[in-house]
């Protein structure tokens, strides 16, 4: 019996502890995100953001890089710093183009003059995305 008591418990932490950290590390989505969504063809599936210290080849020290993928690898569009832009949050604005430097996805980087705490994606109006936190890599 009690054999059976103590694998219960093993068995509720193992469950806990997968579900804790899988509900840690879900964004919830405001309806305004879902709506937005719905109205902006390009789907991003992964994104980053982290500003790099260390200079290297074709870069300086202190540059602020954001990444995004699309669903499609032929997805096409730019990127451009929003006027909505706020100490804490970098705002990026997608639009849908023609041509891109990067076919399926999008690349910004900037000065890391503003501590940014997070940056959001916006496309026609609507924000589509949010990156919680830009890693510091150093």
């Amino acid at each position: 019996m009690r054999c059976n008591a103590l694998l219960y418990v093993i068995v509720a932490m193992m469950l806990f502890g997968c579900t804790s950290t899988a509900s840690r590390t879900e964004q919830r989505v405001s309806t305004g995100q879902l709506l937005a969504q719905s109205q902006c063809p390009l789907r991003i599936i992964k994104s980053r953001a982290w500003v790099d210290f260390l200079p290297g080849p074709a870069r300086t020290a202190n540059q602020l890089h954001v990444e995004a993928r699309f669903s499609t690898n032929d997805a096409t569009a730019m990127v451009f710093r929003s006027d909505a832009t706020t100490s804490d949050t970098l705002v990026l604005d997608l639009r849908i183009s023609e041509t891109s430097s990067t076919p399926g996805g999008v690349t910004y980087a900037e000065p890391a003059t503003t501590a940014y705490k997070r940056v959001v994606f916006r496309c026609r109006g609507g924000d589509i995305l949010v990156i919680p936190e830009i890693r510091r890599a150093r």
